[in-house]
């Protein structure tokens, strides 16, 4: 679409022979306009507001225009002002449209002075052009120009002529909200006429007070009225650079007593013309709750005739059909969410897995589209300043619904998780926290309702590459020094370590081959180690055996005297012991928990060594016992 902008070209202000010759002047003394780069393609809406400022300063200029002409001439009756715009796009072929801005009531004073009658408001604009979409002017401009003269006594009928020439000129422009409160305009100017009072124009000024945020402004032109034989500069030519950079940073509505501050003129009345441009603003539905069959087909239609009237151009029209393609499939995904929570209700395992994979795939296909429109129309200003939060504020709405069933939630997860993991594997595989993170969702989404699907494939696949990624970094090396570690406890520390980190780990591979191996060191080292208690056992076997013979002989007994009853009760207590060991090392090993061959070994080994222990001391103070 082409960069439209509204100019004022034609600036006059018509003579009237009262007097001689009013030689009264219209001087544009200021011009700014906004870079085209501040406006894309959806800021298609022009509004123009006319100011009207130092309106007391007419009765000064009528004085100074009049001062020395004859008294004998009529009297000067009204001050008639207006704009008028000619556009062949804008309007139709050879029509024009008339605004009366202002028909002020003009009496004399004493003295020879005049003095005007008008109610002002400093709050207030007169709204000329309102929204009006500049896709129906292919032009780069829209003409305009200033009208204004002086109405003598007695020449009233110049008013009904205007009225009744403007009124026939818009009777053949098709009617539209403009047209038809021009009519009205023209009404009350034609009453207020009648009554002898001024006339101001009315249309526009509540739209003014909107607190419209998605509205800038786009250019400002200032227009002094004065005599034509005042040649002084006008000083705001001066101040220039003042004003542009003042407007660059107040883009929004202006006011007229702001302006009138900022602008700080006091000596003749003057206009400020200010256009502003407007971005569209899609009223297709935005609410979750509201989507229905019914009302998108009625957002088509609304849409359909945007377009027909020329009211939006191609690409927001484009833009606009898209996002109701969206709502369809959002609405497609919310009858099925209510079909699954009814078959749910009612236990029907069959029908919520069929739901439930029906949902997953439209859920996925929604993600899907986000993404493409992220992708393919990050450069589309009508998507990135419009569209794009009505995308993801709904998408955020589905998705939210997800979480009230946890059948849904697992549907959202299996979705996102792949997806993520499409997007970002090679990131998060480098880093053990994020990899264990990650294993640990993976193995807990809950697969039943997608048994052989594709996205359970999917999970297998991330769960198998991350898992060998884990055993690879953190596992194999150690369990590779394990194997090859002579059995022997003093190796036992490299079964801590890896205990110690299996821990801290989701991966059910690297758990399993730890396990495993561990496991098997274990294992050998206790049958190492019982090979040993086995040998111990037997050596002391045959010492029990045979202080147990020599303390039947009778030398022996008269050596021991009266130590005799002690030494064979600590003997008798002692080959308890050893019966118990021997049915300890010829119990099913097998059938054993590694926790319980743990608490066997350990007691085996104490036991064999208090035995050992106590035999020793036997035997050092009577050594005859051991021969």
């Amino acid at each position: 679409m082409k960069k439209i902008f509204f100019y004022f070209l034609f600036i006059c202000f018509c003579k009237t022979n009262f007097y001689g010759q009013l030689n009264l002047n219209i001087e544009n003394v200021y011009s700014y306009s906004t870079e085209n780069s501040n406006f894309s393609n959806e800021w298609q809406y022009l509004s123009t507001d006319v100011f009207l400022l130092n309106p007391n300063m007419f009765e000064k200029l009528l004085t100074e225009l009049t001062d020395g002409e004859s008294k004998s001439k009529k009297k000067l009756q009204y001050l008639y002002l207006s704009i008028s715009v000619n556009n062949e796009n804008f309007l139709g072929e050879n029509k024009f449209v008339e605004y009366p801005i202002y028909n002020f009531k003009i009496k004399k004073k004493n003295k020879g002075k005049y003095k005007y009658s008008i109610e002002t408001n400093d709050a207030e604009s007169l709204r000329i052009i309102d929204k009006y979409p500049l896709l129906k002017t292919e032009e780069n401009l829209i003409e305009a120009k200033i009208n204004g003269f002086v109405i003598l006594e007695n020449q009233e009928n110049i008013i009904n002529n205007l009225i009744a020439n403007n009124l026939l000129n818009i009777s053949s422009i098709s009617p539209n909200k403009m047209i038809l409160s021009l009519v009205g305009e023209y009404g009350k100017l034609l009453q207020n006429s009648v009554k002898g009072i001024s006339y101001k124009f009315t249309y526009g000024i509540n739209l003014y007070k909107e607190n419209n945020k998605n509205i800038k402004l786009h250019s400002l032109k200032i227009y002094v009225f004065k005599p034509s034989s005042e040649t002084n500069s006008f000083f705001i030519k001066s101040k220039k650079n003042k004003l542009n950079n003042f407007f660059k940073k107040n883009t929004l509505f202006l006011e007229k007593n702001f302006l009138s501050k900022k602008i700080s003129y006091r000596k003749y009345p003057y206009l400020v013309i200010a256009n502003y441009r407007s971005i569209y603003k899609s009223e297709t539905m935005s609410n979750y709750n509201d989507i229905d069959e019914e009302s998108l087909k009625e957002d088509e239609l609304k849409i359909r005739n945007l377009k027909k009237k020329k009211q939006i151009d191609k690409e927001i029209y484009n833009q606009e059909m898209e996002y109701l393609s969206f709502l369809k499939k959002i609405n497609e995904i919310k009858t099925e969410i209510e079909s699954f929570k009814k078959a749910k209700t009612k236990g029907k395992e069959k029908k919520i897995s069929s739901k439930l994979k029906i949902i997953l795939m439209n859920y996925k296909n929604i993600k899907n589209k986000i993404e493409f429109y992220e992708n393919n129309f990050k450069n589309k200003t009508t998507y990135l300043n419009i569209f794009q939060t009505k995308y993801i504020d709904m998408f955020n709405f589905l998705s939210a619904n997800f979480e009230n069933e946890k059948e849904l939630k697992n549907v959202k997860n299996i979705i996102n998780i792949i997806d993520f993991l499409n997007k970002n594997f090679e990131k998060i595989s480098k880093k053990q926290k994020e990899r264990n993170n990650y294993l640990k969702i993976l193995h807990n989404l809950d697969l039943k309702f997608f048994i052989k699907s594709l996205e359970e494939k999917s999970i297998k696949k991330y769960i198998e590459k991350l898992e060998e990624i884990e055993f690879n970094m953190n596992f194999k090396n150690d369990l590779k020094k394990l194997n090859s570690a002579k059995i022997d406890s003093l190796n036992l520390y490299l079964i801590d370590s890896l205990n110690k980190n299996i821990q801290k780990t989701f991966c059910k591979k690297c758990k399993t081959n730890v396990k495993k191996i561990t496991g098997n060191f274990e294992k050998n080292l206790f049958n190492k180690n019982l090979e040993e208690f086995s040998n111990n056992f037997f050596e002391i076997s045959i010492l029990s055996e045979r202080v147990e013979k020599n303390l039947k002989i009778d030398s022996i007994q008269k050596k021991l005297g009266i130590a005799k009853n002690i030494i064979s009760r600590k003997h008798k207590n002692l080959r308890k012991k050893i019966i118990s060991i021997d049915e300890k090392l010829n119990e099913n090993f097998d059938s054993k928990s590694k926790e319980e061959l743990q608490i066997l070994q350990k007691n085996i080994f104490v036991s064999l060594y208090e035995i050992k222990n106590s035999y020793d001391k036997i035997c050092k103070n009577y050594e005859f016992l051991l021969f």
